[in-house]
């Protein structure tokens, strides 16, 4: 049940259904329908309570927020709650603890108290470590899943992982009266292994290009596409944003459905909505979506590339600190349907606007990318998609929490932190990095070189 919330196009698409809200806000739509659902559902009032306060721990700044999926995923668990009851009377089993199932989708432990019984922490420990074995910041088998799965899916020639040797290694430890997973010692070359693919997965899966581009080109199309089309519920007219809540909803996931005047959206999936998107063809976006020769194309295609072109570590967090501010400025755009690109359309609405914070940084760079010129010293289009990595290459396993026991006495396992091999110098990597997306081809070394002597002359690293 894990996975059975994810939203059509899944990461792409999945803050739809907490649309413009924060995950971590325990009043965000998502989280409220979350809770009334679990109010009606836990067994008691007291195990009600004890999850709403281990669950607003998670979403504060010292837990593990869940993502949206994981939290529809909880939500279609609830509604369907009965129906897993009445199956597992029939095969004989007379319980089923929701509360537990419930925390494993959303990766939420149960806080231990040091004042409880030791009976009562032993229980939480050991239903703990179910709990971090789906769903955790280290080795989990929701990671051993999608890094198979997409592997596979992505033709990409990853490292094959032996989960058969990792699994038959579970077992426990106990560090400072807290019961967490650990791994027998012959389970540490797959250990490695699994940071390993993780890394490479982050690295030329999650962060190629073309794969940040389809997200963004995607988004955009629908964005703009729900922003043209509108339904009637009852006798409302429902549009623009209401129509996002309306269709990315857990309604809209069920069998029984969303209805509307014509229709209903029920089984959510991409069908419907590439559906709708085919129906707004002319649309720039939608068309450039469907049409593969219309989109834009990275002008370098790696970070290695970049760093080849930009020719030190140095200079590359120099030229990246001078383009943040307006990375961040369209990081900051929530609006599904806003064009995120750089044209003298958008140069002209900053340089109109009367309360931009940072207009002048921003309005400097897009000078310096609008004045560049190629080899043959003609003026480049003015036309550019710039989108950031999502993350930093690097792996966000926490190899402190990844436990390895070599013998059975109560000390006799060490973290693997301890002994990592760390195969890459992730203090590298202190920039935050990006692509700039250009419909006509450009030389990477050439353009990245005029931005460069440009950052330095205005005045290299913000700090």
């Amino acid at each position: 049940m894990h996975d059975v919330g994810h939203a059509p196009f899944s990461h792409t698409c999945e803050d739809l259904y907490n649309y413009q809200q924060k995950v971590y806000n325990i009043n965000s739509d998502i989280n409220k329908e979350l809770l009334d659902h679990l109010k009606n559902k836990m067994a008691t009032t007291k195990v009600y309570s004890d999850f709403e306060s281990d669950y607003k721990y998670i979403l504060s700044p010292k837990g593990k927020s869940p993502s949206e999926h994981e939290i529809m995923s909880a939500i279609v668990t609830c509604n369907k709650f009965s129906e897993f009851i009445e199956y597992f009377e029939q095969s004989g089993e007379n319980y089923i603890d929701l509360d537990l199932v419930v925390r494993a989708i959303l990766g939420c432990p149960y806080l231990i108290n040091r004042r409880d019984a030791e009976e009562i922490n032993r229980t939480k420990g050991i239903k703990n470590c179910l709990i971090r074995l789906l769903n955790s910041s280290t080795v989990d088998v929701d990671k051993l899943d999608y890094i198979a799965r997409d592997t596979q899916m992505s033709g990409y020639d990853n490292i094959v992982l032996d989960t058969e040797r990792l699994l038959g290694s579970v077992c426990l430890v106990c560090n400072d009266n807290v019961y967490y997973p650990s791994f027998k010692k012959s389970a540490l070359s797959v250990i490695n292994n699994v940071v390993l693919a993780k890394n490479s997965q982050a690295k030329w899966i999650v962060n190629h290009p073309i794969v940040i581009y389809e997200s963004y080109i995607l988004r955009r199309a629908i964005g703009e596409t729900l922003k043209n089309t509108s339904i009637t519920v009852g006798e409302k007219e429902v549009t623009g944003d209401e129509l996002i809540k309306f269709i990315f909803s857990s309604k809209s996931l069920s069998k029984l459905g969303n209805d509307f005047d014509k229709g209903s959206f029920n089984l959510l999936s991409d069908i419907e909505i590439l559906s709708l998107m085919k129906h707004n063809i002319s649309i720039t976006s939608v068309s450039e979506y469907f049409a593969r020769n219309e989109r834009k194309s990275p002008i370098w295609k790696s970070h290695e590339e970049f760093l080849f072109c930009v020719g030190s570590d140095d200079k590359a967090a120099e030229l990246c600190s001078f383009i943040a501010p307006l990375v961040s400025y369209f990081n900051d755009i929530e609006d599904l349907s806003c064009a995120k690109q750089i044209d003298q359309s958008l140069y002209e609405e900053i340089n109109d606007s009367d309360d931009l914070e940072g207009k002048e940084e921003i309005i400097k760079i897009l000078d310096v990318i609008k004045n560049y010129k190629t080899q043959d010293g003609v003026e480049a289009e003015f036309n550019y998609v710039i989108l950031p990595a999502k993350n930093r290459f690097f792996t966000k396993i926490d190899s402190k929490s990844i436990y390895i026991r070599f013998n059975d006495t109560v000390d006799g396992y060490k973290t693997y932190d301890t002994f990592e091999n760390k195969q890459e110098d992730t203090e590298k990597y202190k920039y935050e990095f990006f692509y700039i997306y250009s419909k006509t081809k450009l030389d990477a070394k050439h353009f990245l070189d005029y931005i460069s002597n440009e950052a330095h002359n205005n005045g290299g690293i913000r700090m």
